[in-house]
This record gives structure tokens, C-alpha cells and sequence, in this order.
């Protein structure tokens, strides 16, 4: 009976290493990631389109992961915003702003004054839900290089 629980103890010996060190790597994972947070730029670009402007706002973004080496390795992606807004100054409803590549309808406001935008945007998901947008925030605004 001995013979029996040394082999199944050798049998699960790496299983004891994956228990005890799991947990750990995990949570360095968890804190290596949240060092790498999600941020806008300063600066938001306004260009002339067909109908209307063009406002465009960039930042960088957590990629997906789905697993602890991709948690830690992966850092952030830079990723930017389109929007599509009537005019180049004054409040802007959110039903006026709609995304370049997307069809979203939002409420809240644009707000351009001088050199700044102020956006707080806010949707509506479908089952009623409501959710701030992810680039709301003020911006120094430039022309689009």
C-alpha cells in the first residue's frame, strides 16, 4: 500500500508546484498588468470632412488576454476614436455625434470652445443598459496634422 502512495505522490508531485505557485504568478500577473493601465492623450484633432468635421481623440488600450503570459507581456495597444460632428465650436448633442466606422447612437454632449473639446458621451446598450464612453474626458484641441 506504501508502493502505492510513493507513486501516486511522484504522480502528482508537478501538480503541488502548479498549486502552490499558480495563486502567486497569478496575482504578479494581476499587479504587472494594472501597471500598465488604460489612458487618454491630451490632445484631441479636428479636421474638415465631407459632411460636417472630423474629431478625432487617441490613447492606448489593455489588449484582451487569455492567459497570465499575455497579461504580463502584452502592455497596451495605441487605439483611437472618429467622430463625425456637424460644426467646429459650440455644444454638440450626442444625437449629432456618431462614430466613423460604427453606428452608435449616443447622448450626452461635445463641447468645443477656443482650443478645447470636452466630450461626455454616454450609450445606450441593447437591453436598456447605459454605459459612459470610453474617451470622454477635455482635451487641448489642434488641427488634424
Amino acid at each position: 500500500m506504501s508502493e502505492f502512495f510513493g507513486l501516486l505522490a511522484r504522480y502528482l508531485e508537478p501538480y503541488a508546484w502548479s498549486q502552490t505557485y499558480g495563486p502567486v504568478s497569478l496575482l504578479l500577473s494581476m499587479l504587472v498588468n494594472t501597471c500598465s493601465l488604460p489612458y487618454n492623450d491630451e490632445v484631441a484633432h479636428l479636421s474638415s470632412a465631407e459632411s460636417g468635421y472630423l474629431l478625432e481623440v487617441s490613447g492606448r488600450r489593455v489588449p484582451m488576454v487569455h492567459d497570465p503570459f499575455s497579461a504580463v507581456f502584452a502592455g497596451t495597444l495605441a487605439v483611437s476614436a472618429h467622430y463625425r460632428i456637424p460644426r467646429n465650436s459650440g455644444r454638440i448633442a450626442g444625437s449629432e455625434v456618431s462614430l466613423v466606422r460604427a453606428s452608435s447612437a449616443f447622448h450626452g454632449f461635445v463641447e468645443i470652445a477656443d482650443d478645447r473639446v470636452i466630450i461626455d458621451l454616454r450609450y445606450r446598450g441593447p437591453e436598456g443598459q447605459e454605459g459612459a464612453v470610453g474617451w470622454s474626458g477635455e482635451y487641448r484641441l489642434e488641427p488634424m496634422r
